[in-house]
């Protein structure tokens, strides 16, 4: 039998448990009923008294922790007014201040700062101000700057500072704020990067316009590449970005062309030189990005300008259509020619668009006064390109169909079908054939022809068309080969190419002029 006092004492127990409603269960406590946005049990647990409220999970996450997280204000009061050590932080340097930020939740920011939260502690490299630009909250900004948050800090590793990061994430409204504030407008991040061009760089306009406004200048750029002139640091940028690049380059490399108008209107330079390439090698490399990325593919621009729009603008801006590629450029915007970088010195902007069979813009730049026959450092003419030398499958923009437009408007125009490729000292036998067994070292086909491109594509058209107009088919590059020979095997780039078809074609057109025996 129950004894009347035993069963006293449990009565009052059961009353303390659930007292404010709550049905409290066996081992609940003031973290997992925060973790749950159960704010009736976290109330019913701290009227209790019987746990700490800044009793942690294994990993030092705390019930303010989860309401910060939620954005659950009542909870967030209730731990405060039960003594919540609102500047804990868990295993990962995580504060309740810094998750309130992440959510841009003005009213828990303010009541944490109220509570004395310290908005200087450091989050993954963050602190909380930071981490509010990032997340793009004036309100939450402006209570930050008001308990004396610190305008000037930076990211540790980065040296971005907020300004560049309200531009990075494209908060125009934050960045009007920091600049109101007295934002250094030309700072530099590690990497050489300005607000200014992190704002391109995203397509932000308005936020371009206001930090132009601000005094930041339409000609800026990365710092240049080691082994340049003046030069500091090395190499490409973590993003990608050559350094070296304009601000009018990087924004048509990342089809802002309204953005690039506007760029173009407040001085930009046309032909500055940017990583060893001009406006006009960016545009045309970015119009026919697509044929690079499969025949689905399409680069949307952003802003009222299309590609072909921005075209017509450089070129009534004094964009140079003969200008070359003066640096050896082994990636970035232009790729797939050749792993060799050197054969890029000299590429012209109508030398890109022969590359990738864009017919129209061949035709706009001659009417402009391209050299339609200027041929690079090592030799290789547009024609020689247009119609396969430096192919790449998977890495060579336009079909066949629009090879052949090209390589007919050049023959039309006069370019010389027996040119041929490997005029640079370099191009010597024992360069070509190398120490690897490939017998076409890329970028060094020394002695190639258009005929010779034409057959490593597989072109059948491209060859007939060529033959018919006089190529020869006996022509032999340095290495020995003709045409049919590379056809046959062609090892470039790390890649094997046996044109099956293209083969049987050229044995029969040699067949036929007796440059063969008839099989």
């Amino acid at each position: 039998m129950m004894r009347p006092g035993w069963f006293g004492a449990l009565s009052m127990l059961v009353f303390l448990l659930t007292a404010g409603g709550a049905a409290v269960q066996p081992g609940e406590s003031v973290v997992a009923a925060a973790r749950a946005g159960d704010s009736a049990t976290v109330r019913t647990l701290l009227d209790a008294g019987r746990m700490d409220v800044d009793t942690p999970e294994p990993d030092g996450t705390t019930a303010l922790h989860w309401a910060a997280h939620r954005d659950d204000p009542a909870i967030v009061e209730l731990l405060i007014g039960a003594g919540a050590d609102v500047n804990l932080t868990n295993d990962y340097g995580v504060t309740p201040l810094s998750l309130a930020c992440t959510n841009r939740s003005a009213e828990v920011v303010a009541r944490l700062l109220d509570a004395g939260a310290d908005p200087e502690v450091r989050t993954e490299g963050e602190t909380a101000l930071m981490t509010a630009v990032r997340t793009g909250s004036v309100d939450v900004v402006e209570l930050l700057i008001a308990h004396g948050a610190d305008l000037a800090a930076t990211e540790l590793a980065s040296g971005q500072t907020l300004l560049m990061t309200a531009a990075a994430e494209m908060h125009p409204s934050l960045v009007r704020l920091l600049l109101a504030r007295g934002a250094d407008v030309r700072a530099r991040s590690v990497v050489g990067f300005t607000p200014l061009l992190f704002a391109v760089r995203g397509g932000d306009l308005e936020s371009v316009r206001l930090l132009i406004g601000a005094g930041a200048s339409a000609n800026e750029r990365l710092p240049a590449p080691r082994g340049a002139p003046g030069a500091a640091g090395a190499g490409d940028d973590d993003d990608g970005s050559p350094r070296g690049t304009t601000a009018l380059v990087l924004a048509i490399g990342n089809a802002h062309y309204e953005l690039a108008q506007y760029l173009l209107e407040q001085g930009a330079e046309p032909n500055a030189d940017s990583a060893g390439q001009t406006a006009l090698h960016a545009l045309v490399s970015t119009m026919n990005w697509e044929g690079l990325m499969g025949p689905d593919a399409e680069v949307t621009g952003t802003g009222r300008l299309d590609a072909r729009d921005l075209l017509a603008v450089l070129l009534a801006a004094g964009a140079d259509v003969n200008a070359g590629l003066t640096q050896a450029l082994g990636g970035g915007i232009i790729t797939g020619f050749s792993v060799e970088p050197q054969a890029m010195l000299g590429v012209t902007a109508f030398w890109q668009a022969a590359r990738a069979g864009d017919i129209r813009t061949m035709r706009v730049l001659a009417e402009h006064g391209a050299d339609v026959h200027h041929a690079t450092q090592r030799g290789t003419t547009p024609l020689m390109v247009a119609a396969g030398v430096g192919f790449t499958d998977g890495a060579t923009p336009g079909s066949e169909a629009d090879a052949l437009q090209a390589v007919r408007f050049l023959v039309d125009r006069g370019a010389d079908i027996h040119h041929r490729q490997g005029t640079d000292p370099d191009c010597t036998p024992r360069n070509y054939t190398g120490g690897g067994g490939s017998r076409n070292l890329p970028g060094l086909v020394c002695g190639w022809t258009a005929l010779h491109g034409a057959a490593v594509r597989g072109a059948d058209t491209i060859v007939q068309f060529l033959v018919d107009r006089g190529a020869r088919l006996d022509v032999r590059d340095k290495a020995g080969q003709t045409p049919l020979e590379v056809a046959e095997f062609t090892s470039l780039n790390a890649t094997s190419y046996v044109r099956e078809s293209t083969a049987r074609l050229l044995r029969r057109l040699m067949i036929e002029r007796n440059l063969l025996p008839a099989q």
